[in-house]
């Protein structure tokens, strides 16, 4: 999804309604191209636990990554991309979305149009598809503006329906639809931070669709009740399960799309492993050091390794990410030690979240910042 919306954020959406009204005039005071590179044909859809499976890292990923709020757009592009080519329809909507906005796409309406009923017609969240429907009429209505207008139409319209909203007059989903046209670009190009976004725009749009419409048919309502589901299902997931699931994804998108170079790989004649996604470049030498936290976090500091010296220890999102791309075995000299990363504990600053390269989806381990931990350094490239 476009920008993350957390449990939380459905919580207090759901306890705002009494004073929801006003959230309106809260907001009043608050208030690249190049990664269009079409698939030839669209995706065999996932299906059972591949499609579980693939959602949960995409959904880890989008909850990670800042790339659209600090506009590395086509960075964002290519990783939707990628997750679309596999058959996940929830990216395949990210991904078409942006040709009726152009933020790192050619705009196009037929490709638009393409890649959300594609997501319309394979998503199995009904919430998430009722979403699909109105970004697929607002891809219609943007369509009719010319490229350098199109930012502009998208705050426009988000404000009027917003204001509908509030009032309560106007059409049945206007709620809904500012919501949509509210994820479509980062908050700066809204005019708004993120704590107003989050704690006041998104809160108030659910509350007050929710007393508009009630649960049957609020759409918003819909929409958050599948998010809880793709939460309940990243924690369900069983770890001989996500094995599996890698094990069935190796054979995907083969008949959509020529070979490509992995998106993860070794450099032998440095001792290095590249992620040619993330851009990012992990230390992997024969000799691998152990130590406390703070002396773990200065060797990497310290580090002068395979010609670089701005390495780093890796937080836990670059560490979530691995498992996904480690089918291969990439990591030669990193065997089953727990190694250190920056992240602290978000209840206690004296732990640090510890992982292992191979089962780093275990994502509730913290260590003492006195425990002996190993470090593989991490450096962007």
């Amino acid at each position: 999804m476009k920008k993350l919306i957390t449990p939380f954020v459905l919580l207090v959406a759901f306890a705002s309604l009494a004073g929801a009204k006003g959230f309106l005039d809260d907001i009043g005071s608050a208030f690249g191209r190049g990664a269009d590179r079409l698939l030839g044909s669209m995706p065999t859809p996932l299906k059972g636990k591949e499609y579980d499976m693939v959602l949960k890292q995409y959904w880890e990923w989008s909850s990670a990554s800042d790339d659209f709020e600090n506009h590395n757009f086509k960075k964002l592009g290519e990783m939707r991309l990628s997750y679309c080519k596999k058959g996940l329809p929830d990216a395949c909507d990210d991904y078409g979305e942006d040709f009726a906005i152009g933020l790192y796409s050619k705009r196009d309406a037929s490709d638009a149009k393409k890649y959300i009923e594609y997501a319309i017609k394979n998503t199995k969240y009904e919430g998430f598809r009722e979403y699909y429907k109105l970004t697929l009429d607002i891809a219609d209505e943007l369509a009719k503006y010319p490229d350098e207008e199109v930012v502009k139409v998208i705050n426009s319209k988000f404000r009027a329906y917003a204001s509908d909203c509030k009032d309560n007059i106007g059409v049945k989903d206007a709620c809904a639809i500012a919501l949509v046209y509210s994820t479509m670009l980062p908050t700066d190009m809204l005019g708004l931070t993120k704590k107003d976004y989050y704690e006041v725009v998104l809160s108030g749009l659910a509350a007050l669709d929710l007393k508009r419409n009630g649960e049957a048919e609020s759409k918003i309502f819909k929409f958050l009740a599948d998010v809880f589901k793709i939460e309940e299902l990243s924690k369900k997931l069983s770890q001989n399960e996500m094995d599996e699931v890698n094990a069935l994804l190796g054979s995907i998108g083969s008949k959509h799309e020529s070979k490509m170079q992995a998106d993860i790989y070794r450099d032998d004649s440095k001792n290095i492993v590249i992620d040619s996604v993330y851009k990012l470049m992990w230390e992997d030498g024969a000799d691998i050091f152990e130590g406390n936290w703070d002396k773990a976090k200065r060797y990497c500091e310290n580090l002068n390794f395979a010609g670089y010296s701005d390495w780093r220890l890796p937080s836990k999102d670059e560490f979530l990410r691995i498992p996904n791309k480690n089918k291969n075995n990439v990591f030669k000299n990193t065997e089953e030690q727990y190694l250190w990363s920056s992240t602290k504990h978000p209840k206690s600053s004296s732990f640090s979240f510890v992982s292992k390269i191979k089962y780093a989806w275990d994502s509730d381990n913290y260590g003492g910042a006195n425990d002996r931990n190993f470090v593989r350094c991490v450096r962007n490239y």
